[in-house]
């Protein structure tokens, strides 16, 4: 039987063959032989004589065409790095070496580091460590 699919294949059959699938970048990673393989999705897998298919339905090919597409995109759009590489507010730099002295703390203690509850003047309980 001929599947309008690369790859479907359920989690089990993954992790036996030591593959790891990506719905971000639509495809399988895994290796062969040593090599890096990557098994990409279809990105357009029925044709005009398949379009009566119940599948074809779950494809939004109106994107492509310039038509609006029938799901709005949801989540939190990231700035542009110009324009905050030079934000004084984001110092990743800083951020990573605080979050490296901090795990150099722990293991140096042995233990994590303890939360301490605080009643803010306001009325809101806190924690900080």
């Amino acid at each position: 039987m001929e599947t309008p699919y690369h790859v479907l294949l359920g989690r089990p059959w993954l992790h036996k063959h030591k593959l790891v699938s990506s719905t971000y970048h639509q495809c399988v990673k895994g290796r062969l032989n040593g090599k890096p393989i990557r098994i990409a999705a279809n990105s357009c897998p029925f044709d005009q004589t398949e379009a009566h298919f119940v599948e074809a339905a779950l494809y939004d090919d109106l994107a492509s065409t310039g038509e609006p597409s029938i799901v709005r995109p949801c989540g939190t759009p990231l700035p542009v790095w110009k324009d905050i590489r030079d934000d004084p507010e984001t110092d990743l730099q800083e951020l990573l070496e605080r979050k490296e002295k901090r795990k150099g703390h722990e293991v140096e203690s042995g233990s994590p580091p303890q939360c301490v509850r605080v009643q803010l003047p306001d009325g809101r309980i806190v924690y900080r460590s």
